[in-house]
């Protein structure tokens, strides 16, 4: 089983911020895969709340041993965000598009 199929089937455990229903693996999109990271599209299915999300995998861990993504105060916090609009898609698809992730991620620690 991939990454990618593991995280589906984690994905159905989780409920939308915002209408509190349970996501299903149709929900979700790979959207790039790199050696240790997965960029996903998320999109509620009974409210359409949509959302792009950063995937880290562990060398020493696999997703099958990942069994929680998010805190309730981190829920919290990201629904009172507004909807990500078209524009900061776009901007991120750019920003993205001719990257490596990892380098990337590497120099924002760095530069943090």
């Amino acid at each position: 089983m991939t990454n990618f199929e593991i995280l589906q089937k984690l994905i159905s455990h989780i409920r939308c911020v915002r209408c509190h229903e349970y996501y299903t693996a149709d929900d979700i999109v790979l959207l790039r895969e790199e050696e240790e990271s997965l960029i996903i599209g998320i999109r509620c299915s009974h409210c359409h709340l949509g959302g792009i999300a950063l995937v880290t995998i562990d060398r020493d861990q696999t997703l099958s041993e990942i069994s929680d993504f998010s805190t309730e105060e981190e829920e919290a916090k990201f629904s009172e965000l507004p909807p990500i609009s078209t524009d900061e898609v776009i901007n991120f698809y750019e920003f993205l598009r001719d990257k490596d992730i990892m380098k990337v991620l590497a120099e924002e620690d760095i530069d943090s």
